[in-house]
């Protein structure tokens, strides 16, 4: 009925903003980490990482404007260089927040289980009546699915340990 209808929108609303929140709070207690850390990143990494936000720009492009990447890049007066290079400080900061991340994840000896990664795993299989049908669907790599949940799981340990 109707009443129930407006009651999950609004959760749903809750939640949404709860979950913007959240990601805001470890955004900025990473930022701070950040700032109070000096390393030195490889420009390998950077390079890779400038060369993986362009594909996806590529993709995004594509997928929404409906448009070549080479059309993109006349109607906003750019090259494709100039591009890269305007990625570079975002790269650096992405790379940056991952390697601090990383090391807490080592130094705190930050462990994700395989019972944890399958579960983790499941939770999203389940929405889909069977493996292949996921990877049909939405072109699900088992493998690389699995090694993102157990990113994503290890990351949740840490940033919860941060805001403790």
């Amino acid at each position: 009925d109707l009443h129930n209808i407006r009651n999950n929108i609004k959760d749903s609303i809750a939640l949404e903003k709860e979950q913007d929140q959240k990601q805001k709070r470890r955004q900025q207690a990473l930022e701070e980490i950040s700032k109070e850390t000096k390393m030195e990143i490889p420009a390998i990494l950077i390079e890779n990482e400038k060369n993986k936000m362009l594909e996806d720009l590529k993709k995004l492009v594509f997928e929404r404007l409906k448009v070549s990447f080479e059309e993109y890049l006349e109607k906003i007066k750019k090259t494709e260089k100039e591009i890269l290079d305007s990625f570079e400080k975002e790269a650096r900061s992405k790379i940056k927040r991952f390697l601090i991340l990383e090391e807490i994840g080592k130094r705190e000896k930050i462990e994700v289980s395989d019972q944890e990664v399958t579960e983790g795993v499941n939770k999203v299989l389940g929405h889909y009546p069977s493996v292949k049908e996921a990877e049909k669907n939405i072109g699900l790599d088992l493998q690389k699915f699995k090694e993102y949940t157990e990113l994503v799981l290890r990351n949740e340990k840490i940033f919860k340990l941060i805001e403790n």
